[in-house]
């Protein structure tokens, strides 16, 4: 909401900007041109009413794939700021696994993988796609973190595979996710809801998923040698 606001591909730029509209001191132009007026939903007026600028807040955001921006990310400021899920990812260690519910244009290619701040179109511009983000680990108010992973899955999964890793696992699911053949052959279902993956063969399937799953998610972050 208001991205030409709150976001920008230079940080300079988007301070100098936030500290204008959080000093009140803006003409009808500003105004204008980045539209700093209420809706019904979005009370922007009364958000920034007590605000100042804190160079804590400039974030960097996967704002669409390879597409690094930075945006001002105060959560009392900005609308849906999606804070449930990115309080645990602001300054800490994590992996997101982006996905949509439902197709409306295109086959399943509706995956992706962010370790910063995204936006509801990282993975798809279209309407009805509305980008989800899943951290691997959750975060407490002690700074440790726990797998989000529901223990009875990854009890099932360590009965073939003994013991892994939270990453091996997301890994192995990012290669299931891009596989041809899974898009294939659950291209009906990946219409209408979430993907889901079936638990690995044996521990050898398991370790080569994991394998391609890593090398593919390096290479989507940009961590790659290959890039």
């Amino acid at each position: 909401d208001r991205d030409a606001l709150f976001i920008d591909m230079d940080r300079d730029i988007l301070e100098k900007r936030m500290q204008m509209l959080l000093s009140k001191n803006y003409d009808e132009k500003f105004k204008s041109e980045f539209r700093v007026i209420d809706s019904s939903s979005y009370k922007l007026s009364n958000k920034i009413r007590n605000k100042n600028f804190d160079t804590k807040f400039p974030q960097i955001t996967q704002y669409r794939p390879f597409d690094y921006q930075w945006i001002y990310y105060d959560p009392e400021i900005i609308s849906r700021p999606g804070w449930k899920v990115f309080e645990h990812i602001v300054e800490k260690e994590n992996l997101l696994l982006l996905t949509c519910r439902q197709e409306s244009t295109f086959d399943f290619q509706h995956i992706f993988v962010s370790k910063n701040l995204v936006d509801i179109c990282t993975v798809s511009l279209q309407t009805k796609e509305t980008g989800y983000a899943f951290p691997l680990y959750l975060y407490t108010e002690n700074g440790s973190r726990v797998p989000n992973l529901k223990k009875e899955i990854l009890d099932e999964i360590q009965k073939v595979v003994k013991t892994t890793s939270p990453e091996n696992i997301f890994d192995y699911i990012y290669a299931v996710l891009h596989s041809p053949s899974y898009r294939e052959k659950y291209k009906e279902f990946l219409k209408i809801d979430f993907p889901r993956v079936p638990y690995p063969k044996d521990k050898k399937q398991f370790d080569a998923l994991v394998a391609m799953g890593r090398e593919l998610r390096e290479i989507h972050l940009l961590e790659s040698p290959k890039v």
